[in-house]
Parts: C-alpha cells; structure tokens; sequence
C-alpha cells in the first residue's frame, strides 16, 4: 500500500480538500521541532477550515496548555529534552489537555512506539509522510469523538489500566471457540 504524500513546497494554495462544516472553528495545536512540518500541518489544517496554532517542544506546548484547551493535539515523538511520549503523559495531568484527543504525528512506526504511544494516553498514530486527505478525516474524526475518547479514557482509569489500553488490539478468537 503506498501514500500520496506532500511536502511542504508542494502544497498548493489552494489545496482542493473535502472540508466538513466547522460550526465554530476548532483549534488544533501541532507540536513539531520542524518548522516545516507545523507550517504543513497548519496549510493542510486551515484550508480545510481549522485554526491551528504551532509549538517547537514539549516545553511550549505545556506551556500552551496552561492557558488555552485545543480541540486537538498532533504531537511528534522525536523532540529534543521532552520527548512527544513524555509530553503526552504530562498533556494528560494538565486540566486543559486531560479530555482533548491527542495524535502522534510520527516517522516512527514501530509497533512498540504505537503501544507505548497509547499507553501514555494518545488516541491515534499518524505516521509521516501522511496524505493530506487523510490526515483531514483523521482530525475530524478525533474532534468528532472527544467525548466518546474521553468516556474510555476515564474507565480504563477507574480500572486501574494505562489510559490508552482501550483501544489495544484484541486477538481474534479462532472458529472453534
């Protein structure tokens, strides 16, 4: 299966997206060391109708959130001093971040970094280079569900599992039992 993907000095300025209504504009917060990557995130995000503010660390981001709610988080993994898993983790501690969806937007694809990314309590993984069609469909579908997202979060919580357990694959029981 192979991606269409984009980089940043080939997104067209106006990138024929399929935008859903926004009823009031949702705020996505991109976290990157890469200016690059933000400025594409933000490009791919505003066109197809969100706000999208941009952080260069895990430090800034905290930051962020100690004074505004995003709708969404798309957080990278490789970062300098705060990795994208710690920052998710301390993400989840803050008032502000402790509801909201959070995606790693990663090249990291390993199926350790996506289990260790759940249990952390991310909701999604997207790995780059993405399609900018998808990554759209993504963000509407994890603002879409922020409340069913958080619902999960907080029962697996109450029952003592890691914060993204819930969305671990199960095994699929064979025929005969």
């Amino acid at each position: 299966m192979s991606l269409l993907t984009i980089d940043a000095a080939e997104v067209p300025p106006t990138l024929a997206l399929a935008t859903r209504p926004v009823e009031r504009t949702k705020l996505i917060l991109v976290v990157d060391d890469e200016d690059e990557t933000i400025a594409l995130v933000a490009g791919i995000g505003k066109e197809a109708g969100y706000r999208v503010l941009g952080a260069t660390s895990g430090e800034e981001c905290l930051s962020m959130l100690s004074r505004m709610a995003p709708h969404l988080i798309m957080l990278d993994l490789n970062m300098p001093r705060l990795d994208g898993f710690e920052t998710c983790r301390r993400a989840r501690r803050d008032p502000n971040g402790a509801l909201v969806p959070i995606a790693f937007l990663t090249a990291r694809n390993a199926v350790e970094d996506v289990k260790h990314g759940f249990d952390v309590g991310g909701d999604e993984f997207i790995v780059k280079p993405f399609d900018a069609r998808h990554l759209v469909e993504r963000i509407a579908f994890l603002i879409s569900c922020t409340h069913m997202l958080s619902a999960h979060r907080m029962r697996r919580s109450q029952t003592g599992g890691p914060p993204g357990a819930w969305m671990r694959i199960r095994p699929r029981f064979s025929e005969t039992e």
